[in-house]
């Protein structure tokens, strides 16, 4: 073999170990490369340290973001598809903490396809999943520039809000029944930083359902509804269904 072709096969024999050979992060744990994302919230997380390439399906409470809409659908939060999540290769399965999925995941989990099961209901925990994410895909430095800046930003709004009358609000996050924000929740918290006072801070839990009675008697001053998220669902400052209220 002339030294052109040894130096040749070197070089590919080189590159392609270079390919095949897992990247891992600093703690030695090797990183996902096709990801199940179940909750829309954690797709996004993954959209803003730019791990959505990673994708391989997605939860039927969506899609979010929209560069996702294509990938093959895999079941709600409460019950993956266990066969979908194993036709697709999974390497990782990133859903929200829940007492009626833990049976899924630990079947998952005894078929070798790791979970990450992330409480996303609190305020605390929506920086500690994008932190617990960052780590896992070894984007610690992104997601903790993300953390920063969105603290920043939420304090910038507390501090204006703070001047202005306390106005009620309801978020309502289920329709047919509903089901609304309560204390403990993340939703809760941004309410009241942005100035508000949630009329279902009473509730017995973060998410809790509601008659329409009870929503009546405490006349809030805002509904936000985000129980809607079909493509033709209304956008913006518009009243839809609560109109005739």
């Amino acid at each position: 073999m002339n030294r052109f072709l040894r130096i040749l096969l070197i070089f590919i024999l080189l590159h392609t170990g270079a390919c095949d050979a897992p990247h891992e992060t600093k703690h030695g744990n090797k990183i996902p490369q096709r990801v199940v994302v179940i909750a829309p919230a954690l797709a996004e997380m993954l959209a803003a340290l730019d791990l959505l390439d990673r994708v391989v399906g997605i939860g039927q409470f969506g899609p979010w973001p929209d560069s996702i809409t294509a990938k093959t659908e895999a079941g709600g939060y409460d019950n993956p598809n266990i066969e979908t999540v194993l036709e697709l290769e999974t390497d990782l399965l990133l859903n929200t903490k829940s007492q009626a999925a833990s049976d899924v995941h630990r079947q998952l989990e005894a078929l070798g396809i790791e979970v990450m099961a992330l409480d996303t209901s609190t305020y605390e925990g929506i920086f500690d999943a994008l932190h617990a994410i960052g780590e896992r895909f070894n984007r610690e430095q992104q997601s903790g520039e993300l953390i920063r800046g969105m603290r920043e930003e939420i304090a910038a709004v507390e501090k204006r809000s703070g001047r202005l009358p306390l106005r009620k609000v309801l978020v309502v996050v289920g329709r047919e029944p509903l089901y609304v924000a309560g204390p403990g929740s993340h939703i809760d918290r941004l309410i009241r930083l942005a100035g508000g006072t949630n009329i279902a801070q009473d509730a017995l839990s973060a998410y809790q359902q509601i008659s329409l009675e009870a929503i009546l008697e405490r006349k809030p001053e805002v509904i936000i509804d985000t129980s809607l998220n079909q493509p033709t669902a209304l956008r913006g400052n518009r009243a839809g269904d609560w109109k005739q209220w």
